[in-house]
């Protein structure tokens, strides 16, 4: 009998690139679904206490589970988004005040900056905190003829 080539094995060395990939692929997937199934129970188990208290005794679906994850996660990050625009807003009035006392100094022996607060820590950061009497002296400062224009870059 002469040796045919329907029944030969499957092994690495004679399998073509797409072949490879067609039964690699698969095995890949299988992997890939595992991992994410994987990260959901790990993610069940660390919110556990939470989902006690809002569903007990119910069975959650992989969705709700991540769902309560985005959500522990959205309000993690939003005090440390609100904290990075405070701080900011602190640095921009103490550069903004350092400008003005500059500029007043040659201009009006820095009366339009005595008015602007001094920025710290503990001090109010919020943009409703602001003195009008300083946006007035901002206003009047940036109305006045300069020779030089400044630029923040």
């Amino acid at each position: 009998m002469a040796p045919s080539t329907l029944h030969r094995p499957l092994t690495e060395g004679n399998l073509s690139l797409s072949e490879k990939n067609r039964v690699r692929k698969p095995i890949v997937e299988k992997m890939r679904r595992d991992r994410i199934n994987g990260s959901i129970e790990h993610l069940k188990t660390l919110l556990q206490r939470q989902l006690k208290q809002q569903q007990p005794g119910s069975k959650l679906e992989k969705a709700d589970i991540l769902e309560m994850a985005v959500n522990f996660l959205k309000q993690q990050v939003k005090p440390s988004a609100d904290l990075g625009y405070r701080q900011g807003f602190s640095q921009c009035l103490e550069e903004a005040r350092r400008y003005l006392l500059h500029t007043s100094l040659r201009l009006t022996d820095g009366v339009a900056v005595e008015h602007c607060p001094r920025t710290t820590t503990k001090s109010r950061t919020s943009a409703e905190s602001i003195p009008k009497s300083t946006l007035v002296s901002l206003k009047q400062s940036a109305a006045m003829p300069q020779g030089i224009m400044w630029r923040p870059w």
